[in-house]
């Protein structure tokens, strides 16, 4: 498949989320190229010279990477989306929960940010993660990026994107905890929805194998 991948990780975690996975469809050549984006929680650099003049590219987003992917206005052949929509609060369950453990996850973050990564860590489903460096902890960056979380609606965005969009939800998510019926509305001819069984957040980083072949199966459709 001649797509230049671009995968984008969510809040908490570096570029190194997504590396297994990329390796994967490297090997498979299911990626003629791959770049792993960092949004710089863990370091005072922020990629945004992302793009290459590729023919054909996909961007695969992790939460918190879809809001970014969306406020930066981005242009692709297609988009992956792994657990989240245009408002990570609107879109949930539980939204005033979701806006309590948000507004809480803030206050915290300022008091000890290490101990809210590890908790946010735990309920993704990473009982033994990294011991973080505090040193190279980008506070200003990790807690703006909650700020947009609990904030930002980017629907009008989202509606702009013209390009195939492939959504995956987790039924039992523990961060993202999904409206399932309000989701299933947004699906449409170019906007492909999936639910799948599990509540690890960072299935892509835990299973690798079988996120790839969720990719790989959805390009296959795609290109009947």
């Amino acid at each position: 498949m001649n797509y230049d991948f671009y995968f984008v990780h969510g809040w908490g975690f570096d570029k190194n989320f997504w590396s297994p996975v990329g390796h994967i469809l490297l090997k498979k050549k299911i990626a003629l190229s791959v770049k792993l984006i960092d949004l710089g929680f863990f370091s005072n650099d922020n990629q945004q010279d992302i793009l290459d003049k590729s023919q054909k590219n996909i961007f695969v987003t992790h939460s918190f990477g879809l809001n970014w992917f969306l406020k930066n206005k981005i242009k692709t052949d297609i988009l992956i989306n792994f657990f989240s929509t245009p408002s990570f609060v609107d879109y949930q369950k539980h939204p005033k929960k979701t806006q309590k453990i948000l507004s809480k996850m803030i206050k915290e973050f300022d008091q000890n940010p290490l101990d809210v990564l590890y908790k946010f860590y735990k309920n993704c489903g990473l009982e033994n993660y990294k011991k973080i460096n505090r040193e190279f902890l980008n506070k200003d960056n990790l807690r703006s990026a909650l700020i947009d979380l609990k904030y930002n609606n980017l629907e009008k965005e989202f509606n702009c994107i013209s390009s195939s969009i492939f959504s995956i939800f987790l039924r039992d998510d523990l961060i993202f905890n999904p409206a399932i019926n309000q989701i299933k509305k947004m699906e449409s001819h170019k906007h492909h929805i999936r639910f799948i069984k599990s509540n690890k957040h960072a299935l892509p980083f835990i299973e690798p194998e079988r996120t790839s072949k969720i990719i790989q199966r959805f390009l296959e459709n795609v290109n009947k």
